[in-house]
């Protein structure tokens, strides 16, 4: 069964300190199986964001990858989180010549 980030971190949406470790954000969504579900709620929650309005914004940015809607709400798999930041990162190094 897969892991899930969402309600647990909830808890700390309003904690100014949770989240502003940008690299253990990743590490922590790293750490999950591929399949893990992440919640908009829990990546919210993550980033030490209150709402998910920054989420929504960020999707829009192209910052984080568009989600599915599961049970009413957006979700992504920790994987696909990942494999769109990795993307990323690999285009903007082929911008300078530079081997991801």
């Amino acid at each position: 069964m897969d892991e899930s980030i969402g309600k647990e971190n909830e808890d700390h949406a309003g904690d100014s300190t949770a989240g502003t470790d940008l690299p253990g954000v990743f590490a922590q969504i790293g750490a999950l199986p591929p399949g893990a579900l992440v919640t908009e709620e829990g990546l919210a929650g993550l980033l030490g964001k209150k709402c998910t309005a920054s989420i929504k914004d960020a999707v829009e940015r192209n910052e984080f990858p568009r989600p599915a809607r599961l049970m009413g709400k957006n979700t992504w798999t920790a994987g696909a989180i990942i494999r769109h930041h990795e993307e990323r990162l690999a285009a903007e190094a082929r911008k300078f010549r530079i081997k991801p």
